[in-house]
């Protein structure tokens, strides 16, 4: 019996993944700390499940998509605050 092996990765594909990992990574902490400040985050979750969706589908591009529309929004948003 022959163990099956998985093909390397494709460069190209993994390069994509990782472009769209960084800015979603980004996009989840500015969520968090938004919420931290009492921002009413509850459409931007839906904004940054969507994003997860389309990673975990591999549409890595429209992952990315998501998660820059996000950061456009925080870094356009006043600090909240007392």
């Amino acid at each position: 019996m022959k163990w099956f092996r998985r093909p390397p990765p494709d460069p190209v594909v993994q390069a994509a993944r990782l472009q769209a990992l960084e800015p979603m990574t980004r996009a989840l902490e500015a969520a968090k700390e938004a919420r931290d400040r009492g921002a009413d985050v509850r459409a931007d979750r839906e904004t940054l499940k969507r994003a997860r969706a389309a990673f975990e589908a591999g549409d890595y591009a429209q992952a990315k998509t998501y998660a820059e529309e996000l950061l456009r929004h925080y870094a356009g948003r006043p600090p909240s605050g007392p």
